[in-house]
């Protein structure tokens, strides 16, 4: 029995193989294309970037991880120089900016994570353009915070550096919309443990915010199947049908609930063609011919 499993291990494997290399090209062109359909749908600004960037495999996590974007709003030379050091070491591409040019560097390419220096002066405002005024060189990462997650940015995970240590200046920075507060005396050690925390925040980010540009593509190409005036139908491997479109309905007679959970030979006049058809598709070819389907009439 073991010999028996064992070969059937080897000729699945090799039979894997050879199925891999016989598709490799066809699926490197089909990669291609694809690409090509994102980069235009980019340019255009077109609603199905996140469809062609799912069928193009950008999406995969691990991938989005080392190529993550965080901006830095920090006055302090010798922090923002730390923070550079250790973000560049862990895979970040990372920006500095004055509070004002946050929306400007933002639009140019979005962030994922922003890391705002509280210096803190209460009189300072948001400003028309996406910043906040300073004095003194001061920033108020509070009331920047809180304009960047009025204007804009839903999924870029936030953190506040701050001196304060207190209660009610914690609920202030996490009143205005950062996720986390990090403190000046971190060590770096503890430092880097916390930004690999934030770093899976900002995963669950990007997945949230592609899972809802997914459900609108999702929903756009569901009404184009159900409105379509040519019959599609989905079975499972029995033949049992799992989703027909409104179409079917309109030519058969039979209410498309009739249908579901039953084999589609079932409602065939010319059964004849049931082996040829099912052998065709199983193997993953197109099949070609008429089927005559039964009428509720």
């Amino acid at each position: 029995y073991q010999r028996r499993v064992r070969e059937f291990c080897q000729q699945t494997a090799k039979m894997m193989v050879q199925g891999r290399r016989h598709r490799s090209k066809g699926a490197q062109k089909n990669t291609n294309e694809i690409k090509q359909l994102h980069e235009k749908s980019k340019q255009i600004d077109g609603d199905f970037q996140s469809l062609f960037k799912l069928l193009m495999e950008e999406s995969k996590l691990d991938e989005q991880a080392n190529s993550m974007r965080t901006l830095l709003v920090i006055r302090d030379k010798e922090l923002e120089k730390l923070y550079h050091e250790i973000l560049t070491k862990r895979g970040h591409t990372v920006v500095s900016c004055l509070p004002e040019e946050v929306l400007e560097q933002h639009h140019k390419e979005p962030f994922s994570m922003m890391i705002l220096e509280d210096s803190t002066s209460s009189s300072n405002k948001p400003t028309e353009t996406g910043g906040v005024q300073t004095e003194k060189e001061e920033i108020n990462a509070v009331e920047l915070c809180r304009h960047i997650r009025n204007v804009v940015f839903e999924y870029v995970v936030i953190l506040i550096v701050t001196k304060e240590e207190g209660i009610d200046d914690i609920n202030r920075i996490l009143d205005a919309g950062a996720n986390d507060y990090l403190f000046y005396s971190l060590s770096v050690a503890m430092l880097e443990v916390r930004l690999m925390c934030y770093e899976r925040q900002v995963l669950e980010s990007i997945k949230l915010k592609q899972t809802e540009e997914l459900k609108l593509v999702l929903k756009r190409l569901v009404l184009c199947v159900e409105k379509a005036n040519d019959s599609v139908e989905i079975w499972d491997r029995q033949g049992r049908i799992q989703y027909l479109n409104q179409i079917v309905q309109q030519r058969t007679g039979y209410k498309r609930w009739e249908f579901l959970g039953k084999e589609f030979k079932m409602f065939l006049v010319n059964a004849e063609i049931y082996n040829s058809l099912w052998e065709t598709i199983c193997t993953g070819k197109v099949w070609t011919g008429t089927m005559v389907t039964r009428h509720d009439k």
